[in-house]
Protein backbone atom coordinates (compact mmCIF):
# COMPACT_ATOMS: atom_id res chain seq x y z
CA UNK A 1 0.00 0.00 0.00
CA UNK A 2 1.20 3.67 -0.89
CA UNK A 3 1.81 6.23 1.57
CA UNK A 4 -1.32 8.10 -0.08
CA UNK A 5 -3.95 5.00 -0.38
CA UNK A 6 -2.61 4.63 3.29
CA UNK A 7 -3.43 7.66 5.12
CA UNK A 8 -6.78 7.84 3.55
CA UNK A 9 -7.30 5.73 6.31
CA UNK A 10 -6.52 7.34 8.48
CA UNK A 11 -9.40 8.91 10.94
CA UNK A 12 -10.51 10.39 14.30
CA UNK A 13 -10.55 8.80 17.93
CA UNK A 14 -13.90 7.31 17.80
CA UNK A 15 -15.55 8.37 15.03
CA UNK A 16 -14.78 5.88 12.18
CA UNK A 17 -13.23 2.08 11.69
CA UNK A 18 -11.70 1.13 8.99
CA UNK A 19 -12.33 -2.10 7.35
CA UNK A 20 -8.79 -3.08 5.92
CA UNK A 21 -7.57 -4.07 9.11
CA UNK A 22 -6.26 -7.35 9.39
CA UNK A 23 -6.00 -10.15 11.79
CA UNK A 24 -2.71 -10.82 13.57
CA UNK A 25 -1.64 -12.89 15.87
CA UNK A 26 -3.39 -12.84 19.14
CA UNK A 27 -0.38 -10.63 20.63
CA UNK A 28 0.73 -7.74 18.84
CA UNK A 29 3.63 -5.48 19.29
CA UNK A 30 3.38 -1.88 20.03
CA UNK A 31 7.10 -0.21 19.90
CA UNK A 32 7.59 2.89 21.81
CA UNK A 33 10.90 4.70 22.32
CA UNK A 34 14.32 5.76 20.02
CA UNK A 35 15.76 2.41 20.37
CA UNK A 36 14.70 1.22 17.14
CA UNK A 37 18.14 1.63 15.61
CA UNK A 38 18.06 -0.93 12.65
CA UNK A 39 14.36 0.16 11.58
CA UNK A 40 15.81 3.77 11.67
CA UNK A 41 18.50 3.36 9.80
CA UNK A 42 16.31 1.88 7.03
CA UNK A 43 14.23 4.75 6.86
CA UNK A 44 16.98 7.28 7.25
CA UNK A 45 16.89 8.31 3.82
CA UNK A 46 12.99 8.51 3.57
CA UNK A 47 12.32 12.22 3.46
CA UNK A 48 10.34 13.97 6.75
CA UNK A 49 6.68 13.57 6.39
CA UNK A 50 3.73 14.96 8.70
CA UNK A 51 3.56 12.10 11.02
CA UNK A 52 7.14 10.80 11.19
CA UNK A 53 9.15 11.15 14.21
CA UNK A 54 11.20 14.17 15.03
CA UNK A 55 14.95 13.45 14.39
CA UNK A 56 16.57 13.08 18.23
CA UNK A 57 18.94 16.11 17.66
CA UNK A 58 16.27 18.50 17.89
CA UNK A 59 13.25 18.77 20.79
CA UNK A 60 10.12 20.21 19.76
CA UNK A 61 8.02 21.73 22.78
CA UNK A 62 4.99 19.60 23.98
CA UNK A 63 2.92 22.52 24.75
CA UNK A 64 -0.34 22.09 26.82
CA UNK A 65 -3.78 23.93 25.57
CA UNK A 66 -4.50 27.28 27.31
CA UNK A 67 -7.29 26.72 29.67
CA UNK A 68 -8.69 30.00 28.91
CA UNK A 69 -7.93 33.07 26.60
CA UNK A 70 -6.38 36.13 27.13
CA UNK A 71 -8.40 39.41 27.36
CA UNK A 72 -7.39 41.24 24.13
CA UNK A 73 -9.03 44.85 23.73
CA UNK A 74 -9.92 45.05 20.05
CA UNK A 75 -11.39 48.58 18.60
CA UNK A 76 -14.78 47.46 17.57
CA UNK A 77 -15.64 45.60 21.02
CA UNK A 78 -16.17 42.09 20.97
CA UNK A 79 -12.34 40.99 22.11
CA UNK A 80 -12.17 38.85 19.17
CA UNK A 81 -8.87 38.40 17.83
CA UNK A 82 -6.65 36.74 15.67
CA UNK A 83 -2.83 36.30 14.13
CA UNK A 84 -0.93 37.51 17.17
CA UNK A 85 2.31 38.46 16.55
CA UNK A 86 4.63 38.85 20.02
CA UNK A 87 7.29 41.25 20.56
CA UNK A 88 9.05 40.79 24.27
CA UNK A 89 11.43 42.63 25.51
CA UNK A 90 12.21 41.57 29.53
CA UNK A 91 13.70 44.67 30.54
CA UNK A 92 10.67 46.85 28.57
CA UNK A 93 10.44 49.38 25.57
CA UNK A 94 8.67 52.44 25.89
CA UNK A 95 7.12 51.45 29.27
CA UNK A 96 6.12 48.02 27.95
CA UNK A 97 7.69 44.33 28.30
CA UNK A 98 4.95 42.57 25.75
CA UNK A 99 3.96 44.16 22.30
CA UNK A 100 1.22 41.81 20.38
CA UNK A 101 -0.10 43.06 16.71
CA UNK A 102 -3.20 41.59 15.74
CA UNK A 103 -6.48 41.54 13.99
CA UNK A 104 -9.96 41.89 15.48
CA UNK A 105 -12.26 38.84 13.60
CA UNK A 106 -15.76 39.06 15.31
CA UNK A 107 -17.64 36.00 14.58
CA UNK A 108 -15.27 35.50 11.95
CA UNK A 109 -15.97 38.28 10.09
CA UNK A 110 -13.09 39.49 7.82
CA UNK A 111 -14.40 43.52 7.19
CA UNK A 112 -12.88 43.98 10.95
CA UNK A 113 -9.35 42.65 10.10
CA UNK A 114 -7.10 45.83 10.34
CA UNK A 115 -3.64 45.70 12.31
CA UNK A 116 -4.34 46.88 15.94
CA UNK A 117 -1.42 47.20 18.17
CA UNK A 118 -1.97 46.02 22.29
CA UNK A 119 0.77 45.82 24.73
CA UNK A 120 0.97 44.23 28.59
CA UNK A 121 4.00 44.19 31.33
CA UNK A 122 2.37 40.33 32.72
CA UNK A 123 0.96 38.92 29.44
CA UNK A 124 -2.31 38.97 31.25
CA UNK A 125 -3.88 42.60 31.48
CA UNK A 126 -3.30 44.18 27.72
CA UNK A 127 -4.34 47.38 27.03
CA UNK A 128 -4.27 49.33 23.50
CA UNK A 129 -1.74 51.55 24.05
CA UNK A 130 -2.61 54.11 20.86
CA UNK A 131 -6.10 54.45 18.56
CA UNK A 132 -6.56 51.18 16.77
CA UNK A 133 -6.06 50.15 14.19
CA UNK A 134 -2.81 51.39 13.49
CA UNK A 135 -3.96 51.41 9.67
CA UNK A 136 -7.50 51.96 8.99
CA UNK A 137 -9.39 50.45 5.88
CA UNK A 138 -9.65 52.93 3.65
CA UNK A 139 -12.59 51.21 1.32
CA UNK A 140 -13.71 47.86 3.45
CA UNK A 141 -15.74 46.66 0.32
CA UNK A 142 -12.46 46.81 -1.50
CA UNK A 143 -9.46 45.66 0.73
CA UNK A 144 -8.61 43.17 3.67
CA UNK A 145 -5.72 43.95 5.53
CA UNK A 146 -4.59 41.35 7.29
CA UNK A 147 -1.81 38.68 8.60
CA UNK A 148 0.31 41.46 10.37
CA UNK A 149 3.90 40.64 11.45
CA UNK A 150 5.71 42.90 14.23
CA UNK A 151 9.32 43.15 15.21
CA UNK A 152 11.64 45.88 16.61
CA UNK A 153 14.87 46.61 14.91
CA UNK A 154 17.06 49.78 15.94
CA UNK A 155 14.45 50.69 18.67
CA UNK A 156 12.18 50.62 15.61
CA UNK A 157 8.99 49.13 16.02
CA UNK A 158 8.04 47.61 12.09
CA UNK A 159 4.52 45.83 11.33
CA UNK A 160 4.32 44.15 7.95
CA UNK A 161 0.91 43.09 6.80
CA UNK A 162 -0.84 41.99 3.62
CA UNK A 163 -3.72 44.24 1.99
CA UNK A 164 -5.80 41.90 -0.93
CA UNK A 165 -7.73 44.06 -3.47
CA UNK A 166 -10.62 42.87 -4.78
CA UNK A 167 -9.95 43.47 -8.68
CA UNK A 168 -13.16 42.12 -10.51
CA UNK A 169 -15.43 38.88 -9.02
CA UNK A 170 -13.34 36.23 -6.95
CA UNK A 171 -10.18 37.92 -8.63
CA UNK A 172 -7.20 39.84 -6.35
CA UNK A 173 -3.68 41.05 -5.99
CA UNK A 174 -1.95 40.74 -2.93
CA UNK A 175 0.66 43.23 -1.23
CA UNK A 176 2.97 43.57 1.41
CA UNK A 177 2.74 46.83 3.28
CA UNK A 178 5.43 48.16 5.77
CA UNK A 179 4.09 50.72 8.60
CA UNK A 180 6.74 51.44 11.49
CA UNK A 181 6.83 53.75 14.89
CA UNK A 182 9.00 54.98 17.16
CA UNK A 183 7.23 54.84 20.44
CA UNK A 184 4.31 52.46 19.66
CA UNK A 185 2.18 55.18 19.57
CA UNK A 186 2.23 56.87 16.76
CA UNK A 187 2.34 54.84 13.63
CA UNK A 188 3.49 56.34 10.05
CA UNK A 189 5.06 59.85 8.96
CA UNK A 190 3.13 63.13 9.62
CA UNK A 191 5.32 65.87 8.08
CA UNK A 192 2.72 68.13 10.36
CA UNK A 193 4.37 66.66 13.32
CA UNK A 194 7.08 64.29 12.54
CA UNK A 195 7.59 61.80 15.53
CA UNK A 196 8.50 59.23 13.87
CA UNK A 197 11.43 59.43 10.07
CA UNK A 198 9.62 59.63 6.89
CA UNK A 199 10.52 55.77 6.21
CA UNK A 200 7.88 54.90 8.47
CA UNK A 201 5.34 56.16 6.29
CA UNK A 202 2.68 53.49 4.95
CA UNK A 203 4.48 51.78 2.10
CA UNK A 204 4.02 49.24 -0.39
CA UNK A 205 6.94 46.62 -0.47
CA UNK A 206 7.91 45.33 -4.01
CA UNK A 207 5.93 41.80 -2.79
CA UNK A 208 3.03 41.98 -4.67
CA UNK A 209 1.79 38.43 -5.06
CA UNK A 210 4.49 35.79 -5.22
CA UNK A 211 4.96 34.34 -9.13
CA UNK A 212 1.75 35.32 -9.78
CA UNK A 213 -0.08 33.84 -6.78
CA UNK A 214 -1.52 35.14 -3.60
CA UNK A 215 0.52 34.56 -0.47
CA UNK A 216 -0.21 34.82 3.31
CA UNK A 217 0.97 35.04 6.58
CA UNK A 218 3.97 37.30 5.81
CA UNK A 219 6.96 36.56 8.72
CA UNK A 220 10.09 38.80 9.00
CA UNK A 221 13.14 38.69 11.02
CA UNK A 222 16.03 40.29 11.33
CA UNK A 223 19.24 38.55 11.27
CA UNK A 224 22.86 39.93 10.64
CA UNK A 225 21.73 43.08 9.25
CA UNK A 226 19.10 41.91 6.83
CA UNK A 227 15.32 41.59 6.80
CA UNK A 228 14.04 37.68 5.69
CA UNK A 229 11.15 37.03 4.34
CA UNK A 230 8.35 33.97 4.97
CA UNK A 231 5.68 33.36 3.72
CA UNK A 232 2.69 30.75 2.84
CA UNK A 233 1.68 30.25 -1.02
CA UNK A 234 -1.98 30.19 -1.06
CA UNK A 235 -2.00 28.41 -4.66
CA UNK A 236 0.30 25.65 -3.25
CA UNK A 237 -0.64 25.24 0.10
CA UNK A 238 2.33 22.82 1.03
CA UNK A 239 5.27 25.43 -0.04
CA UNK A 240 6.34 28.48 1.26
CA UNK A 241 8.69 31.21 -0.16
CA UNK A 242 11.38 32.62 1.40
CA UNK A 243 12.93 35.93 0.54
CA UNK A 244 15.56 38.51 1.73
CA UNK A 245 16.36 42.09 1.39
CA UNK A 246 20.16 42.83 1.07
CA UNK A 247 19.92 46.55 1.05
CA UNK A 248 18.83 46.19 4.70
CA UNK A 249 15.93 48.52 3.94
CA UNK A 250 13.00 45.58 4.56
CA UNK A 251 11.36 46.84 1.45
CA UNK A 252 12.58 45.57 -1.69
CA UNK A 253 12.95 41.54 -1.37
CA UNK A 254 14.82 39.69 -3.67
CA UNK A 255 15.96 35.98 -3.94
CA UNK A 256 12.37 34.17 -4.33
CA UNK A 257 13.14 30.84 -3.85
CA UNK A 258 10.17 27.96 -2.81
CA UNK A 259 10.53 25.69 0.64
CA UNK A 260 8.70 22.84 0.14
CA UNK A 261 7.48 21.63 3.35
CA UNK A 262 6.03 18.10 4.17
CA UNK A 263 2.76 19.05 4.92
CA UNK A 264 -0.80 18.86 3.17
CA UNK A 265 -2.46 22.21 4.03
CA UNK A 266 -0.16 24.93 5.12
CA UNK A 267 -1.92 28.31 6.39
CA UNK A 268 0.15 30.60 8.68
CA UNK A 269 3.42 30.56 10.39
CA UNK A 270 6.10 32.33 12.14
CA UNK A 271 9.58 32.25 12.02
CA UNK A 272 11.95 33.42 14.96
CA UNK A 273 16.11 33.34 15.22
CA UNK A 274 17.33 30.80 17.83
CA UNK A 275 21.14 31.58 18.60
CA UNK A 276 22.07 29.78 14.79
CA UNK A 277 19.39 28.38 14.09
CA UNK A 278 15.68 28.81 13.07
CA UNK A 279 12.58 27.46 14.61
CA UNK A 280 9.27 27.75 12.67
CA UNK A 281 5.79 27.08 14.01
CA UNK A 282 3.22 26.67 10.93
CA UNK A 283 -0.35 25.61 11.20
CA UNK A 284 -1.29 22.70 8.79
CA UNK A 285 -5.14 20.92 8.16
CA UNK A 286 -4.26 16.98 7.89
CA UNK A 287 -6.06 15.84 5.16
CA UNK A 288 -6.26 12.44 5.53
CA UNK A 289 -7.20 12.05 9.00
CA UNK A 290 -9.08 15.34 10.02
CA UNK A 291 -9.36 17.52 7.33
CA UNK A 292 -11.54 20.09 9.18
CA UNK A 293 -9.61 21.03 11.86
CA UNK A 294 -5.56 22.24 11.41
CA UNK A 295 -2.64 21.60 14.17
CA UNK A 296 -0.06 23.37 14.92
CA UNK A 297 3.58 22.08 13.73
CA UNK A 298 7.31 22.97 14.68
CA UNK A 299 10.18 22.88 12.34
CA UNK A 300 13.66 23.84 12.15
CA UNK A 301 16.54 24.65 10.28
CA UNK A 302 20.31 25.88 9.77
CA UNK A 303 19.97 28.48 6.58
CA UNK A 304 16.52 28.73 6.54
CA UNK A 305 16.14 27.36 3.56
CA UNK A 306 15.87 23.85 4.07
CA UNK A 307 13.54 22.36 6.85
CA UNK A 308 13.22 19.76 9.08
CA UNK A 309 10.08 18.14 10.37
CA UNK A 310 9.68 18.59 13.76
CA UNK A 311 6.43 16.87 14.42
CA UNK A 312 3.03 18.33 16.20
CA UNK A 313 2.74 20.67 19.05
CA UNK A 314 -0.56 21.82 19.98
CA UNK A 315 -3.56 20.37 18.74
CA UNK A 316 -7.30 21.70 18.81
CA UNK A 317 -8.38 20.87 22.55
CA UNK A 318 -10.26 17.56 23.21
CA UNK A 319 -13.25 19.65 25.23
CA UNK A 320 -15.75 20.45 22.78
CA UNK A 321 -16.85 23.57 24.82
CA UNK A 322 -13.24 24.48 25.44
CA UNK A 323 -12.60 28.51 23.58
CA UNK A 324 -10.01 26.67 21.42
CA UNK A 325 -11.70 22.92 20.52
CA UNK A 326 -11.76 24.28 16.48
CA UNK A 327 -9.24 25.04 14.83
CA UNK A 328 -5.36 26.27 16.21
CA UNK A 329 -4.45 29.01 14.12
CA UNK A 330 -1.92 31.50 13.52
CA UNK A 331 0.81 31.41 16.84
CA UNK A 332 3.54 33.80 17.75
CA UNK A 333 6.59 32.73 19.71
CA UNK A 334 9.40 33.01 21.70
CA UNK A 335 12.37 31.72 23.02
CA UNK A 336 13.63 32.96 26.95
CA UNK A 337 16.25 31.45 29.29
CA UNK A 338 15.04 32.36 32.54
CA UNK A 339 16.84 32.87 35.51
CA UNK A 340 16.47 28.98 36.91
CA UNK A 341 19.08 28.24 34.25
CA UNK A 342 16.22 26.76 32.30
CA UNK A 343 14.72 27.72 28.41
CA UNK A 344 11.34 27.77 27.85
CA UNK A 345 9.00 27.83 24.32
CA UNK A 346 6.59 30.67 24.98
CA UNK A 347 3.97 30.51 22.70
CA UNK A 348 0.36 33.09 21.61
CA UNK A 349 -1.31 31.22 19.22
CA UNK A 350 -5.25 32.03 17.83
CA UNK A 351 -7.91 29.75 17.95
CA UNK A 352 -11.73 29.11 17.35
CA UNK A 353 -14.53 27.82 18.94
CA UNK A 354 -17.71 26.65 17.50
CA UNK A 355 -20.89 29.06 17.27
CA UNK A 356 -24.06 27.22 17.94
CA UNK A 357 -25.83 30.12 15.88
CA UNK A 358 -25.72 29.51 12.25
CA UNK A 359 -26.06 33.36 11.29
CA UNK A 360 -22.75 33.95 12.57
CA UNK A 361 -19.04 32.48 12.60
CA UNK A 362 -16.99 30.38 14.75
CA UNK A 363 -15.47 32.50 17.73
CA UNK A 364 -11.99 33.27 17.62
CA UNK A 365 -9.72 34.55 20.65
CA UNK A 366 -6.18 34.52 21.82
CA UNK A 367 -4.48 32.66 24.72
CA UNK A 368 -0.79 31.60 26.01
CA UNK A 369 0.73 28.56 26.45
CA UNK A 370 4.69 27.48 27.00
CA UNK A 371 6.68 24.24 28.00
CA UNK A 372 10.21 23.98 29.20
CA UNK A 373 12.39 23.31 26.15
CA UNK A 374 16.26 22.08 25.07
CA UNK A 375 17.40 23.02 21.43
CA UNK A 376 19.77 19.87 21.46
CA UNK A 377 19.92 15.91 22.92
CA UNK A 378 17.56 15.28 26.24
CA UNK A 379 20.11 14.19 29.32
CA UNK A 380 17.05 12.63 30.60
CA UNK A 381 15.62 9.10 29.54
CA UNK A 382 13.88 9.47 26.12
CA UNK A 383 11.32 7.79 24.34
CA UNK A 384 9.21 8.59 21.30
CA UNK A 385 6.40 10.58 21.57
CA UNK A 386 3.28 9.94 19.21
CA UNK A 387 0.94 12.03 20.34
CA UNK A 388 0.60 13.07 16.90
CA UNK A 389 0.18 9.85 14.93
CA UNK A 390 -3.24 7.74 14.43
CA UNK A 391 -1.29 4.36 13.96
CA UNK A 392 -3.66 2.84 11.45
CA UNK A 393 -4.59 -0.36 10.26
CA UNK A 394 -1.41 -2.41 10.27
CA UNK A 395 -0.03 -2.00 6.76
CA UNK A 396 2.63 -0.52 5.53
CA UNK A 397 1.98 3.06 6.67
CA UNK A 398 2.82 1.80 10.16
CA UNK A 399 6.01 0.03 8.85
CA UNK A 400 7.31 3.26 6.68
CA UNK A 401 7.25 5.29 10.20
CA UNK A 402 9.52 3.14 11.47
CA UNK A 403 7.22 1.40 13.90
CA UNK A 404 5.36 -2.15 14.08
CA UNK A 405 2.15 -2.05 13.16
CA UNK A 406 -0.02 -1.18 16.35
CA UNK A 407 -3.56 -2.83 15.91
CA UNK A 408 -5.10 -5.77 17.51
CA UNK A 409 -8.73 -7.38 16.91
CA UNK A 410 -10.26 -9.72 19.09
CA UNK A 411 -7.39 -9.40 22.11
CA UNK A 412 -7.57 -6.52 24.50
CA UNK A 413 -4.17 -7.81 25.13
CA UNK A 414 -0.58 -6.12 23.85
CA UNK A 415 2.13 -6.25 24.63
CA UNK A 416 4.31 -3.29 25.25
CA UNK A 417 7.79 -2.88 23.68
CA UNK A 418 9.21 0.12 25.51
CA UNK A 419 12.89 1.06 24.30
CA UNK A 420 14.49 4.04 26.39
CA UNK A 421 17.86 5.75 25.78
CA UNK A 422 20.16 6.93 28.50
CA UNK A 423 19.56 3.92 30.67
CA UNK A 424 16.15 4.01 32.49
CA UNK A 425 15.63 2.53 35.58
CA UNK A 426 12.20 2.84 36.29
CA UNK A 427 9.02 3.34 34.35
CA UNK A 428 5.09 3.96 34.74
CA UNK A 429 2.53 2.86 32.26
CA UNK A 430 -1.19 4.40 32.35
CA UNK A 431 -4.29 4.14 29.54
CA UNK A 432 -5.47 7.63 29.00
CA UNK A 433 -9.33 7.87 28.69
CA UNK A 434 -9.10 10.66 25.96
CA UNK A 435 -6.87 9.94 22.75
CA UNK A 436 -6.10 13.50 21.82
CA UNK A 437 -4.42 14.12 25.37
CA UNK A 438 -1.30 15.00 25.35
CA UNK A 439 0.78 12.33 27.82
CA UNK A 440 1.97 15.69 29.65
CA UNK A 441 -1.89 16.14 30.39
CA UNK A 442 -2.18 17.06 34.03
CA UNK A 443 -5.77 15.13 33.69
CA UNK A 444 -3.65 11.91 33.66
CA UNK A 445 -3.79 9.41 36.48
CA UNK A 446 -0.28 8.48 36.77
CA UNK A 447 0.00 5.37 38.93
CA UNK A 448 1.69 6.57 42.63
CA UNK A 449 4.78 4.47 42.40
CA UNK A 450 7.17 3.62 39.99
CA UNK A 451 7.61 0.03 38.44
CA UNK A 452 11.11 -1.41 37.29
CA UNK A 453 12.07 -0.79 33.87
CA UNK A 454 11.63 -3.41 31.44
CA UNK A 455 11.35 -3.24 27.86
CA UNK A 456 8.80 -5.80 27.54
CA UNK A 457 5.50 -5.35 29.35
CA UNK A 458 3.75 -8.60 28.41
CA UNK A 459 -0.28 -8.54 28.92
CA UNK A 460 -1.29 -5.16 28.89
CA UNK A 461 -4.99 -4.50 28.87
CA UNK A 462 -6.46 -2.01 26.77
CA UNK A 463 -9.64 -0.24 27.24
CA UNK A 464 -12.82 -1.96 26.08
CA UNK A 465 -14.82 -0.92 22.81
CA UNK A 466 -13.95 -0.45 19.40
CA UNK A 467 -11.48 2.75 18.43
CA UNK A 468 -8.27 4.13 18.78
CA UNK A 469 -7.05 3.71 22.39
CA UNK A 470 -3.78 5.24 24.09
CA UNK A 471 -0.84 4.49 25.98
CA UNK A 472 1.30 6.90 27.70
CA UNK A 473 4.81 5.86 29.26
CA UNK A 474 6.82 7.57 31.91
CA UNK A 475 10.49 6.58 32.16
CA UNK A 476 13.04 7.72 34.21
CA UNK A 477 16.62 7.06 35.75
CA UNK A 478 18.49 7.28 38.94
CA UNK A 479 18.40 11.14 37.77
CA UNK A 480 15.25 11.40 40.02
CA UNK A 481 12.14 12.35 39.61
CA UNK A 482 12.54 15.20 38.23
CA UNK A 483 14.05 14.02 35.15
CA UNK A 484 12.11 11.35 33.52
CA UNK A 485 10.16 11.33 30.14
CA UNK A 486 7.07 11.21 29.02
CA UNK A 487 5.79 9.48 25.71
CA UNK A 488 2.81 7.91 23.97
CA UNK A 489 1.55 5.25 21.71
CA UNK A 490 -2.17 4.56 19.82
CA UNK A 491 -3.64 1.25 18.94
CA UNK A 492 -6.43 0.66 16.67
CA UNK A 493 -8.58 -2.18 18.74
CA UNK A 494 -11.45 -3.60 16.09
CA UNK A 495 -13.80 -6.25 16.72
CA UNK A 496 -13.71 -8.96 13.93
Amino acid sequence: MTIKSALTCLVAAGKTICSKCVSLPRRTLLFLGLGLGLLAAAFAAQPYTTGMAAPALYNRPVLANAANPLSIPTYEGSGQAVHPDVVYVPGGWKGYKYWMVMVPYPYSNGIYENPSIVASNDNQTWKAVTNNPIVPNPDPGKYVQSDPDILLVNNIMYVYFRRNTKISGSSETTTLYRICSTNGVDWGYNPANPINPEYCALTATSIKNVNSRTFASPSVIYKNGKYHLFSVDTTDKKQVHYRYSPSGDGLNWYGDQTVSLTLDYAWHLDVVPYQNHYLMLINNYDLSSDPAYSTLYYFHSENMKTWTYGGAVLKKSGNANAWDSQNIYRSSFVIEPRSNGKTYFRVWYSAFKDNDDPGSGDIPHIGYTEAEWTYGSAAAPTCESWTDVYINDCNSWAAFEGQSPACTTTNRFVDLKIYGTNKPTQMQVVNVPDPSWYCTDSRINWPSSWSTYTPLLKGWKLFDSNGIKKVCVRLRNNMGESSFSKCGGEIRLQEE
